[in-house]
């Protein structure tokens, strides 16, 4: 297991990548459905990144259980984009 106190440039690569996805959590960046998306995708690059069964110390979950709770918040946001477009096409049909 890699000690995580004594980051590599790498390493310190991946926490401030993990970092900036972290970010776009905020409710003021993610107010906008895209910014979630960027934060998602940026979040889930980094965790992809970390070698099998490490456990960094700036990640407060297992990594893998990070991940799936970003696929399942993936699919609610497909859900809710989903919804949106289903709601354009009723206004324009009830419009036309």
């Amino acid at each position: 297991m890699r000690n995580w106190r004594y980051a590599t440039p790498a390493d310190e690569a991946l926490r401030v990548t993990y970092a900036l996805g972290r970010t776009f959590a905020t409710p003021e960046a993610s107010r906008m459905l895209i910014g979630q998306l960027v934060g998602i995708a940026i979040e889930k690059r980094a965790l992809e990144a970390l070698p099998a069964g490490s456990q960094p110390d700036w990640l407060k979950v297992a990594p893998a259980e990070r991940l799936t709770e970003i696929e399942q918040k993936k699919a609610d946001v497909k859900g809710v984009a989903a919804g949106i477009e289903s709601y354009q096409v009723a206004i324009v049909m009830i419009t036309t």
